[in-house]
């Protein structure tokens, strides 16, 4: 009896060991997180320590695009402005100095040209920017206030003009069905010097104001445009979210808005200020961007990796992981639809790669 009563005391020692197990390692992964409703606003509090350690990406290269060939002066990309992806994978890119659209097959492969320097129809100059949804290629030009539009083939559809050239969307980005514009303008003014100006609009599916997300103003006494430059936001988006943070050399945090511009959330995270050189101090946040499954992405520095290109990344609010994107030095990456893309403006190289979460 005593030995059955000691090995019974034994099974249940270990059985509540187990379940102390258990509840200490959940409560180690809740812990990288605090939340709490302020004003009905979620607010997030990461404490730096991330939710999944393991958590990165896998890049494939898929394909190459040389701008370096000056004897082909078909091909020849002098300038790379935007960069868009269609559905079917084929790549599209501006050439701010010829005023042409390149395209590529999904392996980039060359396959034509498009558009021209002049204000005729399919014709543009000062362009920079376009977006694709379905079949149709839509390029904003802001000097002639049209929007131009092409089918993904290259056949010229209509230029659709605006008349209000404060409302004009410059840059607009999909989201969901809609768009968003972010501009920024540095004017004088007489009394307060040079101003920086910035909005950010929201327009709906064909490219007409609906509001302003965001409206503002810097401006500081003998400022000059590289001082004012710092200040401002920095927004990127999902197809359902808009995320905003505002320079800051002091404060880690992201406000999160629905697609009505109502601020819904706050992503914070600890963070202590970091000097680049003995006398500055960096943005806590350098860019972000959203991947294809909706994570954010934070660009930061690393005053321990400063070559490196490092982000934070957070999926519904919370800090996942801190990774590193083995990415050839001198190319700037970036997500666009489902592929990630990385460009060298100083040789005009693309490289194009797929990527998917590594799972182990």
């Amino acid at each position: 009896m005593n030995s059955k009563s000691t090995l019974m005391k034994n099974i249940k020692l270990v059985l509540v060991l187990t379940i102390v197990v258990i509840i200490v390692s959940c409560s180690k992964k809740e812990s990288t997180y605090e939340r709490s409703m302020v004003n009905d606003i979620r607010i997030t509090k990461n404490n730096g320590i991330p939710a999944n350690p393991k958590f990165r990406i896998e890049l494939k290269e898929i394909g190459f695009i040389n701008g370096e060939n000056k004897t082909d002066s078909i091909r020849f990309l002098s300038s790379i402005g935007d960069i868009t992806i269609d559905r079917n994978g084929s790549l599209f890119i501006i050439d701010y100095n010829k005023c042409k659209i390149h395209k590529y097959d999904k392996n980039c492969n060359f396959v034509k040209t498009f558009g021209g320097k002049g204000n005729g129809p399919g014709e543009f100059e000062y362009v920079t920017y376009m977006n694709i949804r379905e079949d149709t290629i839509s390029i904003p030009n802001v000097s002639t206030m049209m929007i131009m539009k092409y089918d993904t083939n290259g056949k010229f559809i209509e230029n659709k003009r605006l008349f209000d050239i404060s409302k004009f969307p410059m840059y607009p980005e999909k989201f969901g069905a809609k768009y968003i514009s972010q501009t920024r303008d540095f004017l004088p003014d007489e009394e307060k010097g040079i101003v920086f100006y910035e909005t950010i609009n929201l327009y709906d599916c064909d490219f007409m104001f609906e509001k302003h997300l965001y409206k503002n103003e810097y401006s500081k006494d003998g400022a000059e445009v590289e001082d004012l430059i710092k200040k401002g936001h920095i927004v990127t988006f999902n197809d359902s979210m808009i995320f905003g943070y505002e320079t800051s050399i002091d404060n880690y945090f992201i406000d999160v808005f629905d697609n009505n511009g109502i601020k819904k959330r706050q992503i914070r995270k600890n963070y202590r200020r970091t000097k680049s050189d003995e006398e500055s101090y960096v943005n806590s946040i350098q860019s972000m961007q959203t991947d294809k499954d909706g994570r954010l992405w934070v660009s930061i520095y690393d005053e321990k990796n400063i070559n490196e290109k490092r982000f934070d990344v957070y999926n519904n609010d919370i800090f996942v992981n801190r990774v590193t994107l083995n990415i050839e030095k001198g190319y700037y990456s970036e997500f666009i639809e489902d592929k990630l893309v990385a460009v060298n403006r100083e040789t005009n190289s693309i490289k194009v790669y797929e990527y998917k979460q590594v799972k182990k």
